[in-house]
């Protein structure tokens, strides 16, 4: 079995880099590299999927949240599943959708914090909506430009290195 580590540590990662994107913040951390053991496993943040998708737009492709979500509340968690679609305009000026994903995300409401005391978590609601968006938009970009763009940040020097932490002490600040 693969190890999710780096995964879960990408994925907190990117609960910040949504914290800081509320707060005002321009967000530049485009790519994660996290060593796994002897691997190194490389991934866009959640800043370098909507960069992506930016870049897709210049090549006629843009992409939007098609509907509105839906929030499941479960008491300590909730889940969100959104529809993403991928656009293109015709000759005719005319939108055309040319494929769509599902994306979803699960978000506890609470948070412990390195003192172990358990508080609310503020920002649940629009975490799970962005990753939940997020995760959509992920299975619908041409992999040529992602990989394009993570071939670029490495040869500049722009992948954030992350490393192993208590992930069962998250905080709420980032």
């Amino acid at each position: 079995m693969k190890n999710i580590l780096p995964f879960v540590r990408m994925d907190e990662e990117d609960e910040c880099q949504i914290v800081r994107s509320l707060r005002g913040e321009v967000i530049n951390d485009f790519v994660y590299s996290f060593k796994d053991g002897d691997n190194e496993v490389t991934g866009l943040s959640i800043a370098g999927i909507e960069n992506v998708c930016r870049q897709a737009a210049k090549i006629g492709e843009f992409f939007r949240v098609i509907g509105m979500p839906v929030v499941y509340d479960s008491g300590d968690y909730i889940e969100v599943i959104v529809k993403v679609g991928r656009f293109t305009i015709n000759r005719d000026g005319k939108e055309v959708e040319l494929d769509s994903a599902i994306g979803a995300k699960r978000e506890y409401k609470f948070t412990r914090l390195p003192s172990g005391k358990i508080v609310a978590d503020p920002f649940y609601f629009e975490k799970a909506v962005s990753k939940a968006e997020r995760n959509g938009k992920r299975k619908l970009l041409p992999e040529k430009l992602i990989n394009k763009l993570i071939k670029e940040y490495k040869k500049k020097g722009k992948v954030k290195q992350l490393k192993a932490k208590n992930s069962k002490v998250k905080s709420v600040a980032c």
